[in-house]
């Protein structure tokens, strides 16, 4: 596997879990990762990681769920670098669980 010098990567829920370690990993392969989520601290961490791997990083605190953020970001990132390589889309959110049995069909 080797870095490309022009890949570009956008990852949504980076702040944590699976989101955060799918952008590091990434780093490792793109010029550019840019990471998505609505905890700065958090990003700042991941971002820490990413610079380590001597890729650049774009912090990007946003929350998905406004209307037309995403689609605004997404434009702005092909606008500066012509397009988006790869997309990982992450960011969810769980509520407290329910026990099985307390769930209706």
């Amino acid at each position: 596997v080797y870095k490309s010098d022009k890949l570009i990567s956008l990852v949504t829920g980076a702040s944590s879990g699976i989101g955060a370690e799918t952008a590091i990993q990434l780093s490792k392969l793109s010029s550019h990762v840019y990471i998505v989520g609505r905890n700065i601290k958090n990003l700042e961490l991941v971002n820490d990681k990413i610079i380590a791997n001597d890729s650049k990083c774009t912090i990007v605190p946003l929350d998905i769920t406004e209307n037309d953020a995403l689609d605004n970001l997404a434009k702005a990132i092909i606008k500066k670098n012509n397009r988006i390589d790869v997309l990982v889309s992450c960011a969810g959110i769980i509520e407290q669980l329910s026990p099985v049995e307390s769930i209706s069909e």
